[in-house]
């Protein structure tokens, strides 16, 4: 697996033109890596993506619905990963005290 995708290729995974994902990237404030004039999509820029086409194509949301949906899914996304990173935080904190109790 890449760590960086051109434009070009960012299009044929998605099947759509590179103006296309250009123009998603800048409505939905994806902000690829550049190097000089080239934008160099990660995986999680392409996970977007798919998210963007796919209630566009699949789910018939308008531009203006998307971005409200896609805001939400992250915030939502955001939420969950700092859950897990709390329970996982507190499971460490056990093990320590476990360690510190057996010592």
């Amino acid at each position: 697996m890449k760590l960086y995708y051109s434009i070009g290729e960012v299009g044929d995974i998605l099947g759509v033109k590179p103006h296309t994902v250009r123009y998603w990237a800048r409505e939905f404030k994806l902000e690829p890596k550049k190097r000089g004039r080239r934008r160099l999509y990660q995986k999680k820029d392409i996970d977007d993506l798919l998210l963007i086409k796919e209630l566009l194509y699949e789910k018939g949301y308008a531009i203006k619905g998307v971005k409200k949906r896609f805001e939400e899914l992250k915030r939502e996304r955001k939420e969950n990963l700092v859950a897990r990173l709390e329970q996982i935080r507190e499971g460490i904190i056990e093990i320590v005290k476990m360690f510190e109790e057996s010592s």
